[in-house]
This record gives C-alpha cells, sequence and structure tokens, in this order.
C-alpha cells in the first residue's frame, strides 16, 4: 500500500472487471462482496497503544474497511491496461491472470521479454473502442472477470485468484 493512503487511513481499492453474463464473472463478485461485507462486521481489535495505555477506543465503532470495492462493467481504460500489464513480472500468479482475461494478448506471453510484444496503449484503445464487453468477449480480446488491487499491484481471473489477493488485506488486519 502506497505510504500517503497509510498515511491517511485510506482505504486501498480493488477494482473487478465485470460482467454478469460470465458465471466466473459472478462467483468473484459474490466472493468480494461478502470479503468486503465480513470484513466491515468483524470486531476490530484493540490496537497496540490502546492495549498498553489500556484505552479501548473501538468499542461500537465499526473498522474501517482495507479496501473499497470497484465494479466495473467496462473494459479497462489504455492507462488501466498499461499498468495491469505491468503487473505481469509482480507474480505469476498475475501471468496467468492476464493470460486468462486477455486470452488473444495472452497466448504469445511465456517469458518475461514477451511482455514487450503485448499491444502498446494505442493499441489496445484502437482494437476495444466502441465495443461493448460482450463483443470483446465474443472476440476473445476481453475474458472476465479481472480483479485488480491497485495498491498491491496484483491481478486475479478467479476465485482463486481472489482469495490470494485478499490474503493481504487478512495480514494487515492482523497487524
Amino acid at each position: 500500500m502506497s505510504m500517503f493512503k497509510s498515511l491517511q487511513s485510506m482505504p486501498g481499492v480493488i477494482t473487478l472487471f465485470h460482467s454478469p453474463n460470465v458465471k466466473a464473472s459472478s462467483d468473484v463478485l459474490k466472493v468480494l462482496q461478502k470479503a468486503t461485507t465480513s470484513l466491515e462486521s468483524s470486531p476490530k481489535s484493540q490496537g497496540f497503544l490502546s492495549k498498553i495505555f489500556g484505552g479501548n477506543s473501538s468499542k461500537g465503532v465499526k473498522p474501517a474497511s482495507r479496501y473499497q470495492l470497484d465494479v466495473a462493467s467496462t473494459f479497462p481504460t489504455p492507462d488501466q491496461f498499461l499498468f495491469i500489464k505491468g503487473t505481469i513480472s509482480t507474480h505469476p500468479d498475475c501471468k496467468a491472470a492476464f493470460k486468462s482475461a486477455f486470452p488473444k494478448w495472452g497466448e504469445t506471453l511465456e517469458r518475461a521479454r514477451d511482455v514487450e510484444n503485448l499491444p502498446t496503449q494505442s493499441a489496445v484503445e484502437k482494437q476495444t473502442a466502441g465495443k461493448t464487453l460482450d463483443e470483446l468477449v465474443a472476440l476473445k480480446l476481453f475474458n472476465p472477470p479481472l480483479v485488480v488491487d491497485w495498491d498491491n499491484q496484483l491481478i486475479a481471473s478467479d476465485v482463486e485468484g481472489l482469495t490470494k489477493v485478499l490474503e493481504h488485506y487478512k495480514k494487515s488486519e492482523d497487524i
């Protein structure tokens, strides 16, 4: 998470690029909504200073969510696509998620240097402009769901990958 957001106690943002016409996308949305609800309703443990000084200011106060859920029923913007493309080198799971979410472009992605052969922002914009999400799915340019954790630079394309992304937020709750 960025230091600026940490200092301001602002939650991170997780975006789901979602199509209600795709079952896997609806499954991921349900898991995200459930995780968001359980995170907001779970009791907040006492903070470190509260334990030392005996204060318990969290009684009756709902804990702030560690992330905000943003559900988008559109294709990522060219800038968002560039960010998503940059996650490929972050973790092997991100590479697998990219290949799943962008089948046409991901099929050539085998080695780290193959990232250079992926389309540029302008090429993505030309190929996706004016098309609905369903049209992009039919063209194999996009296969929802795609979960993007902007702060941790992670992406996921299924429930298993989403669970790994959410573990980062559970760990930060335990601190």
